[in-house]
């Protein structure tokens, strides 16, 4: 029920997870939970939980991809 993705290294340049996932939320609309709040060693890592209808995770997946491909490297 939950995916647990790497963040790309390049894609954090500087931040930490917490600032990553703020960036999902505020960015493309979608929700993620750092894995570091759930487990230890977690950095680096966020959860994605798959309990939407297929419809609405097929969006945020778009809205990921899109986020991933387009975030400027380094944006604060």
């Amino acid at each position: 029920m939950f995916v647990w993705a790497k963040i790309p290294k390049e894609h954090l340049k500087g931040k930490n997870t917490i600032d990553y996932s703020m960036d999902l939320v505020e960015i493309c609309g979608s929700c993620s939970c750092r894995r570091r709040g759930v487990r230890r060693n977690g950095e680096g890592y966020v959860r994605i939980a798959l309990v939407e209808n297929e419809q609405r995770l097929r969006q945020a997946v778009r809205n990921i991809k899109r986020f991933v491909s387009e975030k400027p490297v380094g944006k604060n």
